[in-house]
């Protein structure tokens, strides 16, 4: 899974979708929580495993504050 902790704007969870996807990384469950402060925080289910190029991208979005993909 992909936790990813993002200020709340417009757009994020796209941008998140079209990372993914053009690294074939298909998306089992996407889940997103947000605060009156402005931060949103999303858990993302993963089919498959996520390289450090998806990872670096993902934190180079502007909206991204932490990125970690977590293997349980």
């Amino acid at each position: 899974m992909i936790l990813f902790k993002n200020t709340d704007v417009p757009g994020v969870i796209g941008d998140v979708g079209q990372i993914l996807a053009r690294h074939h990384v298909n998306i089992a469950d996407f889940r997103l929580g947000r605060d009156k402060s402005g931060l949103a925080l999303a858990v993302i289910i993963v089919d498959n495993d996520v390289s450090d190029i998806v990872l670096r991208e993902l934190d180079a979005l502007e909206a991204s504050i932490f990125v970690k993909y977590v293997i349980l």
